[in-house]
């Protein structure tokens, strides 16, 4: 039947005249040369990953650009000139290395029971799991509404040793009153940080480094920033006007202390910080009850905040993050298992291109940084193109998801366009409260009212115009039938709805949660309940 086909009947003489030691002799030969091929194969990939990243790098480097942690910490300044460094604030930088107690960071609090302390300044313990702390009270300014300080008094609860929060034997007293009273409670870890907020500089330490980097101090400033912020609330409805100025300076000096953080979680942190204390602001103007002096140092004050400033440097820490993460993974000295881990599953072959595919990582993470967000940011200008974050997901990440060498890449990075409309948001929102205090200068200077148009305000109230955040131009304003005005921003969808805003009050009454979405409708300020 061979002889049909002679090229197999030649092949099998061939075999026949080869003896078992011949066979295996060119099997073997035949499988070095495949894995000589292969490793060759792998050896190159991983060399050219490595070649392509370092040119990358070089040529990053030679714009300036820099990927070591040390170039996004700030140094300590002197501990008298540190707002992290006065006696109530100073544990949550004093950490001791111990990995046997501390686990994988290898870093704790030296003294624990100082940061428990810490942590018992809490609105809950003092006005009970069922208070409005964690609902829409801090931001009801977006509504146009008052905070109701009836729903913290009727909240109030027994203190931590049994007796009880406040002497109910007595004459009513009034919410404000009520609620102060409450508060007292931390009057004199409250002066320690009004004090310490007068300080030049505030730079915490953060604990641990790279994967394992914490900055315990943003939990820590958010709560505390909820008490003092509800203390300025409770003093403007009380007779004590002049204190309740300064406390209301006092809430928007903590909501910067978290400033000089060069990650993204503190620059979130520090809007969400901003928009809460913006309530007492916005009761004071609502009743049109700050001097011309009092709004000559406010307004100042609420200028220097410049949310896309510290993005642009949130965003150069990302990129240090990431190569640091790539490299201490390609050098094994990080829990590289547990971070691929948390990849989908990969071919078995993967194993042997982990370089290749940590310098991929490198290369694509800092290019999207680069490349796509930084550009997109104007520091000077104080502007977020949405548009173009948007549009560098597709550009410089989303052609590289279905290439399995990019797999960990893909795990470390985050679309950028939810976090900046965020960003976006908070700056216009202060952008619009220093065009609110400038109009009532305005308004007091003159007798009443407010102007036909805020170019009015320059450059006697305003040295120039705050900007819409979204696209450089003028806010939109108009006066309202009540004599008041409204002012906004277009939002992220960049479309003018003529002030309406994307608002929604989720939940029950007494535990009601604002749902700002900034995709939807206008940001508006108004007095106006809406």
């Amino acid at each position: 039947m061979l002889q049909h086909y002679p090229t197999v009947t030649r092949l099998w003489k061939f075999l026949r005249g080869l003896s078992l030691r011949d066979v295996l002799m060119r099997f073997v030969f035949v499988i070095v040369s495949l894995v000589t091929l292969v490793a060759l194969a792998v050896a190159f990939e991983n060399w050219r990953s490595a070649r392509e990243w370092r040119a990358w790098q070089a040529t990053a480097e030679a714009r300036g650009e820099r990927f070591d942690l040390a170039s996004v910490v700030p140094p300590m300044p002197p501990p008298e000139r540190n707002f992290a460094m006065t006696p109530l604030l100073r544990p949550l930088t004093d950490f001791v290395t111990n990995p046997q107690v501390n686990g994988a960071t290898g870093q704790g609090f030296r003294d624990p029971k100082a940061y428990e302390r810490l942590q018992a300044i809490n609105l809950d313990k003092v006005f009970g799991a069922a208070s409005p702390s964690d609902g829409a009270d801090f931001n009801l300014w977006q509504m146009g509404e008052k905070t109701n300080l009836a729903a913290w008094a009727q909240n109030r609860i027994k203190v931590a040793d049994g007796s009880s929060a406040l002497d109910t034997t007595a004459k009513p007293l009034a919410p404000a009153q009520v609620v102060l009273d409450v508060l007292s409670k931390y009057d004199a870890e409250m002066d320690e940080l009004s004090r310490a907020s007068a300080l030049p500089e505030s730079v915490f330490q953060p604990q641990g480094e790279g994967a394992y980097m914490k900055l315990p101090h943003l939990g820590v400033i958010g709560v505390l920033e909820k008490v003092v912020t509800l203390h300025a609330l409770a003093r403007g409805a009380s007779d004590d006007k002049a204190r309740a100025f300064d406390e209301m300076m006092f809430a928007q000096r903590l909501a910067e202390v978290v400033r000089t953080n060069s990650v993204i979680v503190p620059v979130l942190a520090r809007a969400q910080l901003h928009t809460s204390a913006m309530q007492p602001v916005w009761e004071t103007l609502a009743e049109r009850r700050l001097t011309s002096e009092q709004l000559a140092v406010l307004q100042p004050e609420l200028a220097r905040v410049n949310l896309v400033e510290q993005l642009a440097r949130a965003t150069r820490g990302e990129i240090t993050f990431v190569t640091w993460i790539f490299e201490q993974l390609r050098a094994r000295k990080t829990n590289w298992k547990a971070m691929e881990e948390l990849m989908p599953p990969q071919p078995w072959w993967l194993h042997f291109l982990r370089p290749a595919a940590y310098y991929r990582g490198q290369l694509i993470s800092t290019r999207y940084y680069m490349d796509g967000i930084l550009p997109a940011l104007d520091t000077k200008a104080g502007v977020i193109n949405i548009e173009a974050i948007s549009a560098a997901w597709g550009k410089e990440v989303q052609p590289s998801l279905g290439y399995p060498l990019n797999a960990v890449s893909v795990r470390l990075l985050g679309q950028f366009e939810g976090l900046a409309k965020r960003i976006a948001q908070a700056q216009a929102y202060q952008n619009m409260v220093i065009i609110a205090c400038a109009l009532e200068r305005w308004s007091l200077a003159h007798g009443g009212g407010y102007p036909d148009s805020t170019s009015a305000l320059v450059p006697e109230f305003l040295a120039k115009l705050p900007i819409d955040p979204v696209n450089g131009q003028p806010l939109r304003y108009r006066r309202t039938d009540d004599g008041r005005y409204r002012l906004w921003s277009v939002g992220a969808n960049l479309k003018d709805e003529d002030g309406t805003p994307g608002i929604d009050v989720v939940g029950p009454k007494d535990t009601r949660r604002i749902s700002n979405d900034p995709n939807k409708g206008d940001w508006v300020w108004s007095y106006q309940k809406l």
